[in-house]
């Protein structure tokens, strides 16, 4: 901090502000507006509801297989995987057991994943902001493998 020439005020050296002299200089859990605003827009331009968010962190959650999406299993029984919609899940509740797991490694919560270096390097970053699991300790199943393609073709 720099004095100024008012006395009861300093100057800021990271980005020249006028500060009060208890003032905290740099809060980084506070968006400038303009970051927010961006931010908000960049949501709605993509059209990108978020998934949603797990309502406990206990021993009831479980991660989609393809896509890594950590949810509870009543709420993929309600309402399905928001990037993986053509498994169904929410018409057919033992597919919520065929496609999704318990046993998974780490948490990650991503906000905007298409400007997230994490969700990049997860390969994460074209699904729904959302809570995702680092690493799933089972494959998906040959015959939702197989629904994939076919969606993907069709």
């Amino acid at each position: 901090m720099l004095p100024c020439r008012r006395r009861h005020l300093l100057l800021c050296h990271r980005c020249r502000h006028l500060i009060r002299p208890l003032q905290r200089l740099h809060r980084p859990w506070v968006f400038p507006s303009s970051t927010y605003r961006d931010f908000l827009l960049n949501l709605q331009k993509m059209a990108i509801a978020p998934a949603q968010i797990p309502t406990s962190f206990g021993h009831e959650l479980r991660a989609c297989l393809r896509c890594r999406l950590v949810k509870t299993y009543d709420q993929f029984r309600e309402s399905g995987c928001e990037n993986c919609q053509f498994f169904k899940m929410e018409e057919d509740h033992e597919r919520v057991v065929e496609c999704t797991t318990p046993n998974f490694n780490g948490i990650i919560s991503v906000m905007d994943p298409s400007r997230s270096w994490a969700a990049r390097w997860l390969r994460i970053g074209k699904f729904a902001p959302g809570v995702y699991t680092l690493a799933v300790s089972e494959a998906l199943p040959e015959e939702m493998q197989v629904c994939i393609f076919l969606f993907l073709i069709l």
